[in-house]
C-alpha cells in the first residue's frame, strides 16, 4: 500500500512502504535475509556434496565425516525453516510469502558455498553477510509508513506525531517513487524521527508543514549535546583510519579478511557518523 490519497472531505493521505506492503522494501527484505542466514543454510547444501562426492570415491572416512556435517547443518535448518513456516504469509515481503523467503535462503546458500569454491576462502561468505547487513540499513531508509492531514497540519510517522514547530532544517532526496526526508530538529527532541520516508503523494501535502520554525526560546542547537556528537565523530573517523591503518600494514594474504571485518563494522560506522551529524 504505497499511498492512499485523500478526498474533499477527508484530506488525510496514508501511506505505507513497510517490508510487508511494498515491493521494493519487501524484495531488499528478502534479500538482505537470504545473503545474512544463506551462511546457515550453505553448509548444508556443501554438506550434500561432499557427501556425494565422497559416495562416488569411495571415501569412507570422509563419506562419515561428511555425513555427521550434513546431520548437524540438517538441525541447524530445521529450525531456519521451522521459523520460516512459524511466520504469517503478510510477514516480511508479504508480496513473496513464506515461499519467497525460503527460495531467497536457498539462493543465499548457493551464492555462499558457490564462493567459497571458486574464490577458496570463507571470506567471501563475510563479505556477503556484511552485503546483507548494509541492505537492511538500506531497507530501514527506504521503508516509512504514516500519515500526513494538511486540516490539522500533523504528520504522524511510525506511530508517533513529528514536532513540526521544533524543525530546524530539512534536506529531501527522491529515490524512485518515494522521498527520504533529512529532518533537523532544536534542542528537546532527541527521541523524534529524523529520517522519514513518505511516498510521493504524501511528500507533497506533507511539505509545506515540514518547513524550518524560528528558534525556540533557550538556544538553538540541535537535540544531542555537542559533547556527544564530537565523541560519535572521532569514533567514527576513529573506526575509518583504523581500518584504513590495519589495511596497509596488513600482508597482502590478510587484506581480505580486513576489507571483510570493514564491511561487518560498517553500518556502526555509518550510524555514528549520522548521529554525529543530526544527533
Amino acid at each position: 500500500m504505497p499511498s492512499i490519497p485523500g478526498s474533499d472531505a477527508d484530506p488525510t493521505i496514508t501511506w505505507d512502504l513497510s517490508a510487508g506492503e511494498d515491493r521494493v522494501t519487501g524484495g531488499l527484505a528478502v534479500a538482505a535475509l537470504g545473503l545474512i542466514a544463506g551462511v546457515l543454510v550453505g553448509p548444508l547444501l556443501g554438506s550434500v556434496v561432499t557427501v556425494a562426492g565422497a559416495a562416488i570415491g569411495g571415501d569412507m572416512v570422509l563419506l562419515v565425516v561428511a555425513a555427521a556435517a550434513v546431520i548437524v547443518a540438517i538441525a541447524v535448518n530445521r529450525a531456519l525453516f521451522a521459523a520460516i513456516r512459524a511466520l504469517p504469509d503478510t510477514g516480511v515481503g508479504s508480496r513473496f510469502g513464506r515461499g519467497g523467503v525460503a527460495v531467497a535462503l536457498i539462493w543465499g546458500g548457493l551464492l555462499h558455498v558457490s564462493g567459497v569454491l571458486v574464490l577458496d576462502g570463507l571470506w567471501f561468505s563475510g563479505v556477503l553477510v556484511a552485503v546483507g547487513l548494509a541492505l537492511l540499513v538500506v531497507v530501514a531508509i527506504v521503508s516509512g509508513r504514516g500519515t500526513v492531514d494538511p486540516s490539522t497540519g500533523t504528520i504522524k510517522y511510525v506511530g508517533s506525531e513529528l514536532p513540526l514547530g521544533s524543525i530546524r532544517s530539512i534536506r529531501s532526496i527522491e529515490i524512485g517513487d518515494r522521498v527520504v526526508v533529512f529532518v533537523r530538529y532544536y534542542a528537546g527532541h532527541a527521541g523524534a524521527h529524523r529520517l522519514p520516508t513518505f511516498s510521493r503523494d504524501a511528500f507533497v501535502a506533507a511539505e509545506p508543514l515540514l518547513a524550518p520554525s524560528t528558534p525556540p526560546t533557550g538556544g538553538d542547537r540541535d537535540g544531542a549535546p555537542a559533547a556527544v556528537k564530537a565523541a560519535a565523530a572521532t569514533m567514527c573517523a576513529g573506526s575509518l583510519v583504523l581500518t584504513g591503518g590495519v589495511y596497509v600494514i596488513a600482508p597482502p594474504d590478510a587484506r581480505p579478511l580486513v576489507v571483510m571485518l570493514a564491511l561487518l563494522t560498517l553500518p556502526a560506522t555509518v550510524v555514528l557518523g549520522w548521529y554525529a551529524y543530526a544527533g
